[in-house]
């Protein structure tokens, strides 16, 4: 995928979102880009063109089920089970 100087562009940043960047140079399969007054040099591989297309490479999260009889879900205390010392 080829980038043009001063396109805009995606990254995905800590594999949880997505930040527009534009293309400030391109050299070889590299592209120096600038995002939020910052630079960086990134090869063309982490780049997207479209926000849907970054978007897609996001890690899925499970979501847990919410039981509506119980009113609960997964609590901080789902650690531990009914067999603590604690008689927790």
């Amino acid at each position: 995928m080829t980038f043009k100087v001063g396109e805009q562009a995606y990254i995905v940043e800590n594999h949880s979102y997505v930040t527009p960047v534009v293309i400030i140079r391109s050299y070889g399969d590299f592209y120096s880009v600038a995002a939020g007054g910052k630079g960086m040099n990134l090869r063309a591989s982490r780049l997207f063109k479209t926000r849907e297309e970054a978007e897609r490479t996001l890690p899925r999260r499970e979501r847990t089920v919410v039981s509506r009889t119980t009113g609960g879900g997964e609590t901080p205390y789902d650690f531990m089970d009914y067999h603590s010392p604690y008689g927790l």
